[in-house]
Order: C-alpha cells, then structure tokens, then sequence
C-alpha cells in the first residue's frame, strides 16, 4: 500500500529550486500511487516567533502545540501521515529560519519522562521522516550536510527511519533548474523511495 506523505516546504521562493524540486517529488510519489499533500510554511501566520519553552505541550494529554495560530492544527496533523518532508533552500549553513520555525515546534509530538527520560511520540505507527535541501553552495561547505544532521538527528530521537535528497551547486535563479535532467531524475526517484518508504 502507498504512502501518505506530507511535504512541509520552506522555501519562500514559489518557483524557486526547492520548490521546484518538490513538484518532481510529489509528481513521482503520486505516479506511485502514494498521496500528498504540500504544505507551504514559508507564509504562515505565526503568533510567536518559534517555540517559546513554555513546556505546556508536555503538561497536556494532548500531542499538540498550546500556540493558537496557522500552524498548530497543521503541527498536530502530522502523525496521520506515514512520510514527513521538509524542504528547504540552504542560506547560511543549516536549514533556513522558516523551517526552524516551524520545526521547533513539532517538539509538541513527544511526551518526555522528565523522570524516566522515555520518550513518546505522538505516532505508535513507523514514520519515515526525510529532507529535501538544495544548496548554492557545495556538498562540505554549504552547510547542506549541517541541515541533513540536524533532521537525521530529530529522525533518530523519535525512532523514525531517515531519508534525503540533498542537491548542491544549485543555480542561484527561479527557474534555471528546470532544464537540469539530472537533479530532475534524482528528484523522481527520491519521490518513488518515498511512497514505499
């Protein structure tokens, strides 16, 4: 059976690299019967910049952030799905404010045993977590590796399996990597890897 994967895109940018990597993805995933779902979390209304540390989402029964705005309902949606991607462009070495935004607050998913130190995902279901990041700059000095650790890392802390597609050197404008038959075939295959994940 396919997948249901959601793709959380952070890229400001609509025609951009990232997001044009993701329309290859999604094209493909579906192709194999897989359904997704994009969610743009570049434009959502916050109302805080981030996480606060108020530590209300691990004295609530719920797996949900206590932040009324955009994308709390979208946070708490994401244990239905059993792939979740984040895509981001790489603009000072690590994954872009956008993600990280949104990202800190999915630390609302788990339940942690201040006592014990068990943790508890809001999922008892395997999740494939994965990362799409392009980079203008090269595969060591980019900071596209720092972007994967960082996911590979929240992957590893939840028990989720942990996938990527990483794409340095990419052109610096919209629309250039349009005619890149290369990035555009790895972009499908990932796509195909991820509706089986």
């Amino acid at each position: 059976m396919a997948n249901k994967i959601v793709i959380l895109t952070s890229s400001p940018r609509p025609n951009g690299n990232t997001n044009t990597i993701v329309k290859w993805v999604t094209q493909a995933a579906q192709e194999a019967h897989a359904t997704v779902d994009i969610i743009d979390i570049a434009h959502l209304k916050y109302a805080t910049n981030g996480c606060t540390a108020c530590m209300a989402c691990q004295q609530s029964h719920e797996f949900r952030c206590v932040i009324d705005d955009q994308a709390s309902p979208l946070i708490a949606s994401l244990p239905e799905y059993d792939v979740i991607v984040t895509a981001s462009p790489i603009y000072y070495m690590g994954l872009n404010a956008q993600a990280k935004l949104f990202l800190d607050r999915t630390f609302s998913l788990i339940k942690i045993n201040l006592e014990t130190g068990e943790i508890t995902p809001a999922s008892t279901k395997p999740i494939t977590q994965a990362l799409i990041a392009t980079a203008g700059g090269g595969i060591d000095d980019s900071g596209i590796k720092l972007a994967e650790q960082t996911c590979q890392s929240c992957a590893a802390f939840t028990g989720a399996k942990f996938l990527s597609l990483l794409v340095p050197n990419a052109p610096m404008f919209p629309g250039e990597i349009e005619s890149n038959t290369k990035i555009k075939t790895q972009a499908q295959q990932f796509g195909k890897k991820l509706a089986s994940a």
